[in-house]
């Protein structure tokens, strides 16, 4: 009787091992498409007078660089970044008065690099200027260093 409760014990503790081997957290691998958030209703501030990093950690950073662009009826919440969790990706391009587009065209981790592939699209001349910028919030799982790649 004893024999079988012995075996039965460790039958559970193998089955145990089992789920908790089989639950372990994945770590990013090489050539893994990174999910990212676009994040929109954010600004580059009028006082900048140089391009922000590509990769951004803290709040106090973002705010040196990015306001608000408060659109009329959005939520509060709508423009929360947390950096607890998230890293932001800046993308930016320099003041202009044409119609600029900026597009993802993919996110993924290469040599222990974060790569942004993105694409700018120009249309029409407009009457004022504008500063084009594209924000992705990315998971802290997946900080390493970053570099934009053009298309």
């Amino acid at each position: 009787m004893k024999i079988k409760q012995v075996f039965s014990a460790i039958l559970v503790m193998m089955a145990i091992c089992v789920v908790c081997v089989g639950c372990k957290s994945q770590k990013a691998v090489e050539g893994t498409t990174v999910p990212y958030e676009v994040k929109n209703h954010f600004s580059l501030r009028n006082d900048v007078t140089c391009a922000p990093p590509a990769k951004i950690n803290s709040q106090e950073e973002f705010d040196r660089y990015f306001g608000v662009a408060a659109v009329m009826g959005m939520k509060p919440n709508a423009l929360t970044l947390d950096f607890e969790k998230n890293f932001v990706v800046a993308i930016t391009q320099p003041e202009t008065n044409v119609a600029t587009e900026i597009s993802v065209s993919g996110v993924t981790l290469q040599n222990d690099t974060i790569h942004v592939g993105y694409a700018v699209k120009t249309g029409e001349e407009q009457s004022y200027t504008i500063n084009p910028i594209l924000l992705l919030s990315v998971n802290k799982e997946y900080d390493k260093a970053v570099v934009l790649d053009a298309k």
